[in-house]
This record gives structure tokens, C-alpha cells and sequence, in this order.
């Protein structure tokens, strides 16, 4: 016997899911409602036991299902940090994870919010329901480290970390990445070539040498393009703002590599500010169409194999602990079109080049 009407309609939801009824998502939760006879409420108090033991993952979207009937039941979790609770946008990047960890190797994944109140408190963090932590951007800190090592946790983060913080990290090598995009923009002329991060994505300490030694190989070394990230402004806007602002102290560039995902920012502030309306903006994170002389890349399966190898590294890290990694998986991004020569506009809808006067 059930004693409430929402644990009743748990119940029934698992079987459903279990058995194969429901494969994908849930059914909205307002046809769920009709069907059950209930309130909106007593609907969400039944599906969060649900996303609590990682059978669904709930989100703007809906609610997918993490369980594939007649495969083996999943016994591993593995919880996602976000610095924030994400944007639809963000979410539809996250749920294809999700899909395919599940499909893969029947992991379920949620997100943990880490601006939620209740994690600010260190014992709350032993009480989380997953076998393992993955920390994403803007998510490592001393407290929250030391929280998950006090709860027994495994973790890995999927951007490099600093060793000092003890924790596996499984990132891309975007520097080699980056210098094969510079390599291909100098072999059609480009000299002027500014990168931007917004995150350090291979540490702070690290970010600028590394770049310096790229501009170095390539005979790009302008000194007003030294630095790839300023972590005086950590909020998005003014850090993308200032540095923008920083490209522009003596001459603006040509080019500028944009390692994230709003070169539609970088650019119309670049022209507004300059007047140059040829600066090319490359980036293989950006999700929206930058408005003209927008060079997208593709970086292939990264994404996928980057997600499995950080599913392999806490499988291993589940029987040993002790084992620090800090891993680099490469990849080439592809431009998916030509690069246009310096000093003209392009624009990729029609992949016409047009001179322009700088």
C-alpha cells in the first residue's frame, strides 16, 4: 500500500520506464497530470524520487530517461557541476551527453546546481545521490574540492585544473588546437592574430606561455596581443568587454580566435569600437551565427570521446583514488570553409568575399 497518491505514481512511473513503455522523455508533466487525475504539484513530487536515483534527468526540455529497458540496470551516476541553474540553450549541450554516456556505457548523469544554498554546507555534499563528481567551468574551488574528498567522492573536471587542487582532469588540448588554426590563418596572410579566452582553460599560470610561444613559432608576436585572458574580470560581459577593449590599445588585429562561445559579442564590438569592419572572428564553441566574417570550426567526435574518456577515468578512479591525472586528448579542428584573406569581409551564407575599406 501506497500512503500518498504521488508515491503511488513513482511507482507506476518506474514500471513504466522499466518495462520500455517510456523510452526517451516522460510525457509532459500536464498530460501527466490529466492522467493521473492530479495536481501539478503532487506530479512533481513524484517524478523528483525519479530524478533522484538517476532513472531521469529533468530540464527545460523535459524529463529524459536515463534507463534503457533490457540493457543492464545502471548502477553508476556521475553528478555534473554547474556554476549556475543553465539556460535552455545550455541544457540541449548538456541532455546529448546525457543521451549518448547513457546509450554508451548506461551512465546516467545529472546536474547539480553549485549556486543551490544547501551546498554551502560541507556535510551536505556526502548526502548527494552519485558515485562520482564532474567539475565544469567556473566550478573548481578550494571548498567545493575539499567537499567532495570529504564525502568519498571521486571527481574529474573536464577543463585542466591546478595539481594542487588533487583532482583527475580530462580536457582538450586546445592549444594544439589552437595552433593548428594559426597555422592555417598565417599560411593565407594573416600577421595580426589576437586570441580570446574566457576561461583559463589550460591554467592561468600556463595560458600566456603558451600562447607566447605560438605567436613565437609564427612570427605573430605582437606584444598588444600577449595576453589570451584577463582574470581581473571574471563575469562574461566585462571580461569579454575589457579584453576587447585591450586588443584595441594600439592597433586591433585582423584576426581574432575566439575560444568561446560568443564571437558574435567580440565582433560587433571590435567594429563598433574600430570602425574595421574585415576583423575575421574563428571559433568552434560559438553557438549562434556571428553577424558576418565569422569563420566556424568543427571539432569533430571531441565532445563524445572527451565524455567517455572522463566516464573511464572515474571508473578507474572508483577503485583507486590515489592516481592523479592530468590528460590532454587531442583534436584538429576543421574549418568549414576557406579563410578568406586579410582586409575583406566574408560572409559565410553566401561565401562571398567582398573588399571592404578597413
Amino acid at each position: 500500500m501506497y500512503d500518498t497518491k504521488h508515491t503511488a505514481i513513482t511507482a507506476t512511473l518506474e514500471e513504466a520506464i522499466r518495462s520500455g513503455r517510456y523510452r526517451d522523455k516522460l510525457p509532459p508533466l500536464r498530460a501527466l497530470m490529466q492522467e493521473f487525475n492530479v495536481s501539478m504539484r503532487t506530479i512533481d513530487k513524484a517524478v523528483k524520487p525519479l530524478v533522484r536515483s538517476g532513472l531521469i534527468t529533468t530540464g527545460n526540455q523535459g524529463s529524459f530517461i536515463n534507463f534503457i529497458a533490457g540493457g543492464r540496470e545502471r548502477y553508476q551516476t556521475w553528478g555534473l557541476l554547474t556554476p549556475h541553474q543553465v539556460s535552455q540553450d545550455e541544457w540541449v549541450g548538456y541532455a546529448n551527453v546525457q543521451r549518448y554516456l547513457a546509450a554508451d556505457n548506461h551512465f546516467n548523469t545529472m546536474l547539480i546546481n553549485c549556486a543551490n544554498p544547501q551546498l554551502a554546507a560541507m556535510e551536505n555534499w556526502a548526502r548527494l545521490p552519485v558515485d562520482g563528481i564532474v567539475f565544469g567551468f567556473d566550478t573548481v574551488s578550494a571548498f567545493r574540492t575539499e567537499a567532495v574528498r570529504r564525502a568519498g567522492i571521486p571527481a574529474v573536471a573536464l577543463h585542466y585544473v591546478e595539481p594542487e587542487y588533487g583532482i583527475h582532469s580530462v580536457s582538450a588540448d586546445h592549444f594544439g588546437a589552437i595552433d593548428k588554426v594559426v597555422q592555417r590563418l598565417t599560411a593565407v596572410g594573416y600577421r595580426r592574430i589576437a586570441l580570446q579566452l574566457i576561461h583559463p582553460i589550460t591554467g592561468l599560470r600556463h595560458a600566456t606561455a603558451k600562447w607566447t610561444a605560438i605567436q613565437e613559432k609564427y612570427g605573430i608576436a605582437f606584444s598588444e596581443y600577449r595576453y589570451p585572458v584577463l582574470k581581473e574580470f571574471p563575469e562574461t560581459a566585462t571580461h569579454l568587454r575589457a579584453h576587447n577593449d585591450y586588443l584595441c590599445q594600439v592597433t586591433p588585429p585582423e584576426a581574432v580566435i575566439c575560444w568561446h562561445c560568443h564571437a558574435d559579442w567580440t565582433l560587433d564590438y571590435l567594429k563598433t569600437r574600430t570602425g574595421n569592419h574585415s576583423i575575421l572572428a574563428v571559433s568552434y564553441l560559438s553557438t549562434d551565427q556571428a553577424p558576418g566574417n565569422f569563420l566556424p570550426l568543427s571539432c569533430g567526435d571531441l565532445v563524445h570521446r572527451q565524455w567517455l574518456r572522463i566516464a573511464e577515468v572515474l571508473n578507474s578512479a572508483l577503485r583507486d583514488n590515489n592516481r592523479l591525472m592530468i590528460e590532454l586528448l587531442p583534436f584538429d579542428p576543421e574549418f568549414l570553409d576557406v579563410p578568406p584573406p586579410p582586409g575583406v569581409f566574408y560572409h559565410p551564407s553566401t561565401a562571398r568575399f567582398q573588399a571592404v575599406d578597413a
